[in-house]
């Protein structure tokens, strides 16, 4: 937990009563607390939700500074960072492999200055959860960025063909378009093909 107070100490027996069953406990803090301005809770909501999308998880605050871990599950994480953005990438890592459930907690204010800069941070984290995802879980992410390009895709080639049925007029830019973007997405999801089974594969290896 953060040292700055605005953790309270008193919230650990909640943790602690789930430390037998799971490898991973993290808090999430009250939604409406007074001691967390609206630009980080906006911040907060999005982080939170562009983590779950890309990792499918129901992470309920992914910011969340205060949590509880196995000593055998942390001995076998690999961390890349030691920034402020090690609490996603431990989520992360736990979420692929270990039980993993969320606590409430309270939230006060803090005392001392904060390191963390709001904008700078913020994007860090963002880029930090993208990449993340295209590390645990690329099935997910490749899946999420094809279907929104063959969404396009879809929507120029049947607009250029409703012109040249009914207006009779031939756009072949349209078509052109439709068509690179077809072959991007097919692309897309070959790599899911791919990724999927690489991940087949490594679980069982993982059994031996």
């Amino acid at each position: 937990m953060d040292g700055d107070y605005s953790y309270d100490q008193a919230d650990i027996d909640r943790f602690a009563r789930h430390a037998n069953g799971y490898d991973h406990i993290i808090g999430f803090r009250p939604r409406n607390s007074p001691y967390i301005s609206r630009t980080h809770k906006i911040g907060n909501w999005i982080l939170t939700k562009t983590f779950n999308l890309l990792m499918g998880s129901n992470v309920p605050d992914v910011a969340c500074g205060m949590y509880l871990m196995r000593t055998e599950k942390v001995k076998q994480l690999i961390l890349d960072t030691q920034s402020f953005d090690i609490d996603q990438e431990i989520a992360a890592q736990m979420l692929l492999d270990g039980k993993v459930t969320y606590v409430p907690i309270n939230y006060r204010a803090r005392l001392g200055k904060a390191k963390l800069q709001t904008w700078k941070h913020g994007f860090q984290l963002l880029f930090t959860i993208i990449r993340l995802a295209l590390r645990y879980n690329p099935v997910l992410l490749f899946s999420v960025l094809a279907s929104l390009i063959l969404i396009p895709a879809f929507i120029l080639l049947f607009y250029a063909i409703y012109l040249y049925f009914f207006f009779h007029a031939y756009h072949g830019g349209y078509f052109l378009a439709s068509l690179v973007l077809f072959v991007l997405g097919t692309q897309g999801f070959t790599v899911v093909t791919i990724a999927s089974m690489l991940r087949r594969m490594e679980r069982r290896l993982s059994r031996f």
